[in-house]
């Protein structure tokens, strides 16, 4: 079976998918003001909320369990992606607030931390000492 046909045998997945993320993408960022800052919801989130609502109670017929599961990969790749987003989000926001030298203000500084969580993203993986 080729690529392409493997591609095609999901499209029900695909097309819930794809509509579940341009329907919640209209809704745009909601931002809840508090007294310590803001709580920002992301229509990335809420598509992702959705997204486990529909596979919890299977209202969908006609995508199979085998497609269900196979969502589920897709599900945890956009909780990586919202993880690293509202991370960096969160350093930039206490870096506008820093006082860098003057040779790492703006850009550098920024290419240092995606550094940094790089390395530590990469943590996750497990570090093995060749010795």
């Amino acid at each position: 079976m080729s690529k392409v046909q493997k591609l095609l045998k999901n499209w029900p997945l695909h097309l819930a998918m794809l509509v579940i993320v341009v329907v919640f993408e209209g809704i745009n960022t909601i931002t809840i003001p508090t007294p310590i800052g803001g709580i920002s919801l992301l229509p990335m989130l809420f598509a992702m909320v959705a997204g486990l609502v529909l596979f919890l109670l299977k209202p969908l017929t006609f995508i199979k369990e085998e497609q269900s599961h196979l969502g589920g990969d897709f599900v945890m790749i956009g909780i990586g992606f919202l993880l690293a987003i509202v991370l960096f989000a969160s350093v930039r926001e206490r870096l506008e607030f820093s006082d860098p030298p003057k040779a790492f203000q703006g850009f550098p500084i920024a290419l240092v931390t995606a550094g940094l969580m790089a390395l530590s993203f990469m943590g996750f993986q497990g570090l093995q000492i060749p010795w």
